[in-house]
């Protein structure tokens, strides 16, 4: 049962070196913090970079889909991996986590599969039919997210995945 079990969504962004200095990603470790010094029963889920309707123009899918379909310049960081998961995929994924009364504490909730950025505009690239305009940059690195937690406790996750998951994505939210 998860009565009384307080849910808070953090980012797995506080795992990215590339991002630590972020404000974003500052406030997220200083309420994790709060949260894990005052309560007992909570449940804090680390998320990748959740996909849906609207939202933020600056999230990741959003700012590439905006750039390509406006043809503008980006800047493409060639060693960044992100990972995405969609935000139904999330609903499932903490609705089963929070059955199980072992899934307290911190839980990072993501796609088992990341993706380098070259990969990501490329596959945007051919769900869009457009050719990206960017300069490839000399930044980023590899995202390293545990995943065992989901994959112990959640159904199936042979649904999420690479191209194929994030090609579905793009049909789902992003068809016109």
């Amino acid at each position: 049962s998860f009565s009384g079990t307080f849910v808070y969504f953090s980012t797995t962004s506080i795992s990215d070196p590339s991002l630590k200095d972020r404000l974003y990603v500052r406030h997220k470790v200083e309420m994790e913090k709060l949260i894990q010094a005052n309560t007992d029963n909570h449940l804090i889920c680390r998320l990748s970079y959740v996909v849906g309707r609207g939202g933020n123009p600056n999230t990741i899918i959003n700012y590439l889909v905006n750039c390509m379909r406006g043809g503008l310049r980006f800047d493409l960081w060639q060693h960044a991996e992100r990972n995405f998961l969609d935000v139904d995929d999330v609903v499932q994924l903490v609705t089963q986590l929070l059955a199980h009364e072992a899934c307290r504490g911190v839980v990072q909730i993501a796609n088992p599969v990341s993706m380098t950025m070259p990969k990501v505009v490329e596959v945007i690239e051919a769900y869009l039919g457009l050719k990206a305009n960017y300069t490839v940059i000399d930044k980023g690195a590899a995202q390293e997210i545990d995943t065992a937690m989901i994959e112990k406790y959640c159904d199936d996750l042979s649904r999420l995945g690479d191209e194929a998951y994030l090609s579905g994505l793009l049909q789902k939210y992003y068809s016109e």
